[in-house]
């Protein structure tokens, strides 16, 4: 698997709810996947690792990324199909901030110049898990889907959790 993500134009990228990083980046990976007909004929399984070349943000510090998920799907029936996920992330360089509270050292932590700090949200050394479940029901030419994802553990990495939901139309499937 390769995958070559360059921004579109020039949109903000610092705050929370950003689109992404502005940074160009270059993902290789393997991905790989079975049906567990021995065990449970209805089930799947899936993982995949993929390593990140990312563009700098400031030139000493590299952000490249690692980045694994395992997930478990199971075909209830003919229209509805459940599944489980680990995902886990591992930034290899990026800086660390620090805490109010010292743990695990001072505030501003790694950001210590007005450089990094500017540069805070593209060079944070961010490392993570997270488990995701969701549940999809086939209708035809669409599939109605729901799903929950959780962080579970991490560092320099946002804690919390999403909630979605979609719709997957398939065109030209007969029925």
């Amino acid at each position: 698997m390769a995958r070559l993500g360059v921004p579109s134009n020039a949109y903000p990228y610092r705050g929370e709810a950003v689109a992404g990083k502005q940074l160009t980046e270059l993902q290789l990976g393997v991905l790989a996947g079975l049906r567990l007909v021995e065990f449970l004929p209805q089930a799947t399984l899936q993982g995949g690792y993929t390593y990140a070349f990312v563009e700098k943000a400031i030139d000493e510090i590299s952000v490249n990324r690692s980045n694994v998920f395992v997930d478990l799907g199971y075909a209830l029936n003919r229209r509805f199909y459940l599944r489980g996920a680990w995902l886990w992330q591992h930034t290899h360089g990026g800086v660390q901030a620090g805490s109010a509270t010292g743990n695990p050292f001072p505030f501003p932590g790694e950001l210590n110049t007005p450089a990094r700090q500017a540069e805070a949200d593209r060079i944070l050394k961010v490392r993570y898990m997270q488990v995701a479940g969701g549940l999809a029901f086939n209708t035809g030419p669409v599939d109605l889907f729901v799903s929950y994802t959780k962080y579970v553990w991490g560092r320099d990495a946002h804690n919390g959790q999403v909630f979605g939901a979609g719709v997957s139309w398939y065109f030209g499937l007969p029925e």
